[in-house]
């Protein structure tokens, strides 16, 4: 079962690394040498990639037409700071009924991690770090956890799964997704950077 589409979310400020992010946004920031969207590339140099950006965005837009080695598209996340910001149009990239990747720019896979060959839909869920949400019992909570915390990586059967939930996008970025139930959650991922 292949997967040929990776959205991006790359729109981050990184308030909390503001030293690194006053002149690029969070996607450009090092890990070990490279920036944290290139870990991507790397590991998956034949997927489409869609990049959603936002803050910074033409700086991004410049450092990948320079470096990136890729099939990617850009997609702007027009004036709204936050991880949801451009998701609809990322999904109109994206062909009917192809299983796709959504992932958020400051995860960096491990080298041992393998796409999960489901025909159901996955979430990641952290190994040992914390996050803001969490899913638990087939549910989605805002409730902080490093057992069972939400990754920021998901595999989705097809994007009518997401866009049935999109419902609005909110002026700070905020996400109006129902994201529903039947996930199965995709192993534990244990990242360089969260």
């Amino acid at each position: 079962m292949g997967l040929n589409y990776i959205i991006v979310q790359a729109g981050g400020k990184g308030s909390r690394m503001q030293i690194l992010t006053r002149n690029k946004p969070k996607a450009l920031v090092p890990v070990n040498n490279l920036p944290m969207i290139f870990h991507l590339f790397k590991k998956y140099p034949d997927k489409k990639f869609i990049i959603i950006g936002d803050y910074k965005y033409d700086v991004l837009e410049r450092y990948l037409r320079e470096f990136a080695d890729v099939n990617y598209q850009m997609v702007c996340g027009t004036g709204h700071e936050g991880t949801c910001a451009g998701l609809q149009k990322a999904l109109s990239y994206i062909p009917d009924h192809e299983r796709f990747m959504l992932i958020w720019c400051d995860l960096v896979l491990p080298d041992d991690y393998e796409i999960p060959e489901t025909e159901g839909n996955v979430i990641g869920i952290s190994k040992d770090f914390p996050c803001r949400w969490m899913y638990r019992n087939g549910e989605f909570r805002e409730e902080r956890s490093s057992q069972y915390g939400v990754a920021g990586h998901f595999i989705f059967s097809e994007k009518s799964v997401v866009l049935a939930g999109v419902n609005t996008v909110d002026g700070e970025g905020g996400c109006g997704i129902s994201w529903g139930r039947g996930y199965t959650a995709g192993g534990r991922i244990c990242p360089l950077a969260a």
